[in-house]
């Protein structure tokens, strides 16, 4: 399976939160008030972004595994499939692959909290190598490792476990925008 957990947000009150970086993608679902729903993928992001979400915003995702690449999204089928979850479960594994050495490597850089040479090494392969393979299927480099560690990246206050879990997966962004209904 690809998907590690599907969520829900919903916002009474503006407000405001932070993403940090963890080397995953979601898939979500937007709706905001008198708007048409749409579904995007996020990006993997390099740093802790904050977010701002309008009074009364519905979001639901699918948080994929580290390393997982999307093809094909039917974007029109996901949103015509919105009110069952499992319906959306089947067309995203469908449309989902995760290559085992990119996750594997991700992995060791989110639990380890360590540098990409540390990585490298734990992999058995060159730094080069790890860089290149992390860049050809996350369109960059795994830079967010240093802001999950907090260096510098956030305020240390923003790192409590009762923080984290009222903002990581509340609120995220969108900046890559699969399809909107009309």
């Amino acid at each position: 399976m690809n998907i590690l957990e599907n969520w829900t947000s919903e916002s009474t009150e503006h407000r405001e939160s932070f993403v940090i970086p963890d080397g995953c993608q979601d898939i979500i679902f937007v709706q905001k008030p008198n708007d048409a729903p749409f579904v995007y993928l996020s990006p993997l992001y390099n740093t802790t972004i904050k977010v701002e979400l309008a009074a009364n915003t519905f979001m639901m995702g699918f948080r994929l595994h580290p390393g997982c690449n999307v093809k094909d999204m039917d974007s029109t089928g996901l949103l015509s499939s919105i009110s069952s979850v499992g319906a959306l479960t089947d067309q995203i594994e469908g449309a989902t692959h995760t290559d085992d050495r990119v996750s594997e490597a991700l992995a060791c850089i989110r639990s380890n909290g360590q540098t990409i040479e540390f990585c490298a090494k734990q992999l058995g392969v060159s730094t080069r190598t790890l860089q290149r393979l992390l860049s050809a299927h996350t369109s960059g480099t795994p830079s967010y490792c240093c802001a999950s560690r907090g260096r510098g990246s956030v305020p240390k206050s923003w790192l409590t476990a009762d923080y984290i879990m009222k903002s990581l997966i509340s609120i995220i962004m969108p900046t890559k925008l699969i399809c909107a209904v009309k």
